[in-house]
């Protein structure tokens, strides 16, 4: 969209054009982007009126592959994109007829809350020849706080992640725990997050996960709503730190 109007403000001569003593004309991208800042509005519009842009735009990405991390990074908002997954969140509705839908934006909440520590989510892995389904893999490439401890942990040996989705507001009872605790494994590891849309009997649930570690059959943290939202809300007041203790402290409580 920048490109655009920058050649669009040169063919023009507008305004925004700056001449160079050697006659070089130019127009400066941070001018243009204080004009037409990087909000849905503006982009959707723009999409709306220069179709042609989008096309030429999908043809150059897809002649030089997908767009590197730098160039979406340098102009994401990670505080409104916070803000976007809480909302849509809330619009899910629990229950089976929208599983698929919870299943997707607890993945893409999972790994914007969780990057990089952990990375290459894998939707719906395969175990043991198929015979056994994980909701979700990552594979755990912490380099320090939470992660890297449980990576590192004799215990947890987290290679890998689980993530199992649960789209009801129904207690977590032995089944649900005994299905991620049966992910686990030597060449996986040890640590599990087991996702619902809320508890009823949170410290019942916490007892069960106690239980589950001392009987020496691996970590599973238990989140529900409230806890992503508290995650991303952290992200959104620009507290992205506090992240690794929460996650810290829910590990605790189901270690103490």
């Amino acid at each position: 969209m920048i490109e655009f109007y920058r050649a669009e403000n040169l063919q023009r001569g507008s305004g925004l054009v700056h001449t160079f003593k050697n006659g070089r004309k130019e127009v400066f991208k941070s001018t243009l982007k204080e004009i037409h800042p990087f909000v849905k509005d503006d982009l959707a519009n723009f999409v709306r009126n220069h179709p042609e842009v989008l096309e030429a735009y999908k043809e150059l990405k897809g002649a030089q592959g997908a767009p590197e991390t730098g160039d979406i990074e340098k102009f994401f908002d990670e505080q409104a994109f916070a803000q976007v997954l809480i909302d849509r969140l809330a619009q899910i509705a629990p229950g089976n007829p929208t599983a698929g839908e919870y299943h997707s934006i607890a993945l893409g909440i999972c790994t914007f809350l969780f990057h990089p520590g952990l990375i290459y989510p894998v939707k719906e892995q395969e175990l043991h020849s198929g015979r056994k389904r994980i909701d979700i893999k990552f594979t755990n490439a912490g380099e320090r706080g939470f992660f890297q401890r449980m990576l590192e942990s004799p215990q947890a040996r987290a290679i890998s992640v689980a993530v199992e989705c649960k789209n009801y507001t129904k207690e977590m009872n032995n089944p649900e725990l005994d299905q991620i605790a049966g992910r686990f494994g030597h060449q996986r590891g040890f640590l599990g997050f087991l996702l619902c849309r809320s508890m009823d009997d949170r410290e019942r649930i916490l007892a069960r996960c106690r239980d589950t570690a001392n009987d020496g059959r691996g970590y599973i943290i238990v989140f529900d709503d409230s806890d992503l939202n508290h995650m991303l809300q952290s992200v959104a007041a620009n507290r992205r730190r506090t992240i690794d203790r929460y996650l810290n402290d829910r590990f605790s409580e189901i270690t103490h």
